[in-house]
């Protein structure tokens, strides 16, 4: 099965441009790509400042497909303990499994003490973080390794593998056996150096849907120098499967 580990999902929203989704619409694009199932959260808008309305429409999606969406919800930090309460909310109101923050939109670097509380919470709620990778300054991978040290106990995926700054990743990962890495967005070489050097075990396919494709995104991981069909296999969906089900051993 594949599984995508970064999909978004939100109504209507601004992101470069309008957009427009609705839970049929993705489920068709699932459909035709062979994706059953999709990590979504909130987008544009909904997932820097309208968090409480992106919340509820992420939880409204994965009530209408429960065996197809799992909810991670969008958190600003900036919103402090106000934050805190609506990650609480999310995830025992609306059964929403996992935080995602965003430096590039929200404005704060990764590893920045404003973010603390909030991924405390999220851990202490024994729900999987997910942090934008990728923005300059702001979220280069060193700092969301950081951050991923500061709490072993917790479970973090660096969004996009790092993208344009995926020199760094391998140390990141080699440093904190509590990080994962999403797909989406990266370079070829990138994951061709994780698969080579550290397996096939520490990746997870994402499409970040709708900014890119899965056509796209799924060939990348099938063309990857180095990847096995084995090896494809665990990043298309295994490895999501394992990370998603270890939520309930906590």
């Amino acid at each position: 099965m594949i599984v995508d580990f970064h999909c978004h999902f939100s109504h209507s929203f601004f992101r470069y441009r309008e957009y427009e989704m609705t839970v049929e619409s993705l489920l068709a694009e699932m459909d035709r790509n062979a994706v059953g199932r999709a990590v979504i959260s909130p987008a544009g808008e909904f997932a820097a400042v309208r968090n409480r309305e992106g919340n509820n429409q992420v939880a409204d999606a994965v009530r209408s497909a429960p065996d197809r969406f799992i909810g991670f919800a969008a958190v600003n930090p900036w919103t402090r303990a106000d934050g805190v309460a609506e990650l609480r909310r999310a995830r025992d109101e609306l059964g929403l499994t996992g935080l995602v923050i965003h430096p590039m939109l929200q404005g704060f670097e990764a590893n920045d003490p404003l973010a603390f509380p909030l991924v405390e919470e999220g851990i202490r709620l024994g729900m999987l973080v997910y942090v934008t990778g990728g923005a300059p300054l702001l979220a280069v991978p060193y700092k969301i390794a950081d951050l991923a040290g500061r709490y072993p106990e917790g479970r973090f995926i660096m969004g996009h593998a790092g993208w344009d700054f995926h020199f760094d990743v391998l140390y990141c990962l080699e440093a904190c056996p509590n990080l994962w890495a999403e797909t989406s967005k990266t370079e070829l070489a990138n994951l061709e150096s994780i698969a080579r050097t550290r397996g096939a075990d520490r990746l997870l396919f994402g499409s970040d849907y709708p900014f890119s494709t899965y056509e796209s995104e799924i060939a990348k991981v099938r063309l990857t120098p180095g990847v096995t069909e084995a090896d494809a296999e665990r990043i298309l969906g295994r490895n999501a499967l394992e990370l998603l089900e270890s939520r309930n051993d906590r």
